[in-house]
């Protein structure tokens, strides 16, 4: 078996001048930062003074390392995730506060609206392909037909009150909240500005495939993000640029260049559809998801992918969201609201 794994640390490639505009010299040059959270590259472009902009960006790193670890890591014993697993199937009931409600009812309202095709409850499926423990492989097809009628969301058993929330799980089941813990990132760092907003100007956030773009830049020119190739092999480093000028905007890709093996010619990656238990087989390579929220342009874009692009256009509209779909023969597609902001630019495709 031939193994390929790509861990690419930023699959959306931000393009921000460092140059200053005439008359704003009294405002600061962009201050940038790389650190490591979540399992990935976090890169950080703010516009603030040095000193607002170093706590800034270490209050972001700070609040990613807890949401991972108090929060969404599986593998992490002591955090949410990992002890409401620890309860499945046995009928256990974790309680959640304010922050933990608020993502399960984001990431569970998803798995409705998309009628499962993005699903947090598949940890176990997922975990049959290898793709976390950097062994790829084709599942065992007996657990895999075993496990797949035990899975799916509405085993997941939310309940939210004016006084608490919680969670149990009436199936033996493991939450695997990947498909979203990039975005929910950028939820944070959105939080993490906020208060700053008289001190940084704007801010370009990228944790992982997720990026979070806030206020202005000094000269107040749009933002110009790069959205990957999902063929870069090809000589091209981006497919082609959007232009960014309506702000807050969260935006996510996911592709089959992320995390994938080959056997026998095949391409086997690592978004798998729920219904299946196999990688999606939508026509897709590449989705790219802009909305007002870092979960859910994170979600969409795993939804998007395993839906296709026809029906896909509904549950993006569910979310006034909007997207860029890139398909096996290199077609690009774009929805309305992005066809005046994005100008493709590799070669070897087409609208």
């Amino acid at each position: 078996m031939k193994k390929i794994m790509k861990y690419a640390a930023i699959f959306l490639f931000i393009t921000v001048s460092a140059q200053l505009c005439s008359g704003c010299a009294d405002r600061p040059a962009p201050y940038s930062d790389t650190g490591y959270a979540m399992g990935t590259i976090v890169n950080s472009t703010i516009y603030a003074n040095k000193n607002v902009s170093e706590k800034i960006s270490e209050d972001i790193m700070e609040e990613l390392n807890d949401l991972e670890n108090n929060y969404l890591s599986w593998r992490a014993g002591d955090s949410l995730i990992s002890r409401i697993n620890k309860t499945s199937g046995n009928g256990g009931i974790v309680t959640l506060d304010d922050r933990a409600s608020l993502f399960f009812r984001k990431t569970l309202e998803l798995a409705e609206k998309s009628g499962g095709a993005f699903d947090p409850s598949i940890g176990k499926i997922i975990d049959l392909w290898g793709f976390y423990d950097n062994d790829p492989h084709l599942p065992d097809q007996t657990q895999l037909k075993d496990l797949l009628p035990k899975c799916g969301y509405k085993y997941i058993n939310y309940k939210d009150s004016k006084n608490s929330a919680s969670v149990s799980l009436s199936s033996d089941i493991k939450l695997d909240f990947g498909a979203v813990g990039k975005g929910i990132g950028c939820d944070i760092a959105y939080d993490v500005l906020k208060p700053y907003r008289s001190g940084a100007f704007g801010a370009v956030i990228s944790v992982g495939g997720s990026i979070l773009i806030y206020g202005n830049k000094p000269d107040n020119s749009p933002w110009d993000i790069a959205v990957a190739n999902p063929r870069s092999s090809d000589g091209d480093d981006y497919l082609g640029m959007l232009n960014i000028k309506d702000i807050p905007c969260f935006i996510s890709t996911s592709g089959d260049y992320e995390k994938y093996f080959e056997k026998d010619g095949v391409r086997y990656h690592h978004i798998i559809d729920p219904k299946t238990g196999y990688p999606s087989d939508s026509g897709l390579i590449s989705v790219t998801v802009l909305c007002d929220n870092g979960l859910i342009s994170d979600g969409l874009s795993t939804a998007c992918f395993v839906l296709g692009i026809k029906r896909s256009v509904p549950l993006l509209s569910e979310y006034n969201a909007e997207a860029i779909f890139v398909d096996t023969d290199k077609k690009v597609t774009v929805t309305e609201g992005l066809k005046d902001i994005f100008t493709l630019k590799a070669s070897g495709y087409k609208k």
